[in-house]
């Protein structure tokens, strides 16, 4: 998945967390799970080397809890909700 700019998976049900593969989508600008049913943490791959295109990330609507990893810091196209 390394030429995917887009994933907008909004509204599907989705279940548990997010998977630590997420750091695959190398040029992903645009991640969006919004009114879901995720749970856990934010991994930390989130904000790896590989994901610095990453401009949007949205995820309000699940029961994601913590705080933002230390890792998202480099991003500075980042914009969350």
């Amino acid at each position: 998945m390394t030429s995917l700019q887009n994933l907008l998976l909004d509204g599907n049900r989705l279940q548990g967390t997010l998977p630590t593969e997420i750091e695959a989508m190398a040029n992903i600008q645009m991640f969006t799970v919004t009114d879901n049913a995720l749970t856990g943490t934010l991994p930390s791959q989130l904000g790896g080397r590989s994901m610095t295109t990453l401009q949007f990330l949205y995820g309000d609507g699940n029961m994601i809890t913590g705080t933002l990893p230390n890792v998202l810091g480099p991003l500075t196209l980042l914009h969350t909700k």
